[in-house]
């Protein structure tokens, strides 16, 4: 006959595993049923606590929000100022414009 004994994998569910092909005292089943994932990967407490992942995630989703709008803003205002031929004629309007105003400036006083 058959033995079958539930394994638990990863927390998640379990499933019958025949152990017909293992040793009764394997080191598979001393780690299996001694370690956690977080004795495995030595992570501390720390790292999982609510501050920083409410750090981690709360500069996530600002840098998903701002990233776009700011990179779509650097990159017009780049394309403005190299493309030549809009910049020289509006500051000659600007320059135009402030030499008339001080021109009728000077003539109502």
């Amino acid at each position: 006959t058959h033995t079958h004994t539930h394994t638990h994998i990863a927390g998640v569910f379990e499933y019958p595993c025949p152990k017909l092909w293992r040793p009764k005292n394997s080191f598979i089943d001393d780690v299996s049923t001694q370690e956690t994932f977080e004795d495995v990967t030595a992570r501390p407490a720390s790292v999982r606590s609510f501050d920083k992942v409410f750090r981690l995630w709360f500069y996530r989703i600002v840098s998903l929000l701002l990233a776009v709008p700011v990179a779509l803003v650097a990159g017009l205002l780049f394309a403005v100022l190299s493309f030549i031929y809009y910049i020289i004629p509006c500051i000659t309007l600007v320059n135009v414009n402030i030499t008339i105003d001080n021109m009728n400036f000077y003539r109502i006083y």
